[in-house]
């Protein structure tokens, strides 16, 4: 299933029907995480100022079949 993150033949976890909140996601280890959690089964909330950035994500974790949705907030 491609839903589960493996290492080797041991598989770490199952995010399929959960939702995670990101933020930071638009680059380095917030879009890794994002990323990994959508590989996981979850749809993500990607929360960052870079909009266009969290966009980019967005896209990828709607290729992976993920919902994704972004919130920005601007300090």
């Amino acid at each position: 299933n491609r839903n589960n993150i493996e290492m080797g033949s041991m598989k770490i976890f199952d995010l399929s029907g959960r939702v995670a909140m990101v933020s930071g996601a638009a680059s380095g280890m917030g879009k890794a995480t994002a990323l990994a959690v959508a590989s996981a089964g979850a749809d993500v909330v990607l929360a960052d100022i870079d909009v266009s950035g969290a966009t980019a994500t967005a896209s990828e974790i709607e290729a992976l079949g993920q919902r994704a949705v972004g919130s920005t907030e601007e300090g």
